[in-house]
């Protein structure tokens, strides 16, 4: 039904989808998206350059619910549970603007996260939820420099230098192989991926860990709270 009257809709879903992820089965498509940050630059002039400090910090959060059948059944219902944050920090040095060379150079390194959860509900049709969840992390560390000198007042010679080490690791509750296999998931994302895997399986199948775990959690929440 068209959705023209702010007070009765025939939006909704099931009961069990609402719960999982936390609305009234009534609740209308909604998107959400937090983003913030903040930055710091410190700057010291020493006798041959300028040292220059950056440090910054931004995250989003995301939560967005769409529900595509546009009816109280939980036909095509899906849940986007977003949150990412990257924190970076960049070192140069940049000399005095007098003579004919000029140059840069420094370090920077930064440090990504992202996690993603996926409810899809199909509830009335197959009997059963789906959840999906990936979480990424990519720190990175590079060195830079860049030289300029000038020939003549109109012509100047230029050359830079950029090494880069990136380190990426994923990881999801899915069988990728498997969805690559069936066709839902690209096989080339899962080639740049798969380079070294590591399997953790589920708790239940290695209960032996469960007593160090909790012997672990106890301890960690009790310092915390205590």
């Amino acid at each position: 039904p068209a959705d023209t009257d702010r007070q009765i809709t025939g939006w909704g879903t099931s009961p069990q989808f609402a719960k999982l992820i936390g609305i009234r089965p009534d609740a209308k498509p909604f998107s959400h998206i937090d983003t913030g940050g903040v930055s710091l630059r410190a700057d010291q002039s020493l006798a041959f350059a300028t040292l220059t400090d950056l440090v910054s910090y931004d995250y989003m959060q995301r939560q967005e619910y769409d529900n595509f059948d546009a009816s109280s059944l939980a036909i095509a219902d899906v849940f986007f549970n977003s949150r990412a944050n990257v924190f970076a920090n960049e070192l140069r040095l940049t000399s005095h603007d007098s003579g004919r060379l000029k140059w840069v150079g420094g370090i920077y390194y930064a440090n990504q996260y992202l996690a993603d959860i996926y409810d899809s509900g199909f509830q009335s049709v197959y009997k059963f939820d789906r959840t999906v969840q990936y979480s990424q992390k990519v720190n990175t560390i590079s060195g830079f420099g860049q030289a300029s000198y000038a020939l003549t007042h109109r012509l100047s010679l230029t050359g830079g230098l950029r090494a880069e080490h990136l380190r990426l690791a994923p990881a999801t509750n899915r069988n990728l192989q498997k969805m690559v296999e069936e066709g839902k998931f690209r096989e080339d994302l899962w080639f740049r991926l798969n380079v070294v895997r590591i399997e953790l399986p589920p708790l239940r199948e290695r209960r032996g860990d469960v007593p160090h775990l909790a012997h672990f959690f106890a301890n960690k929440y009790s310092e915390r709270y205590n």
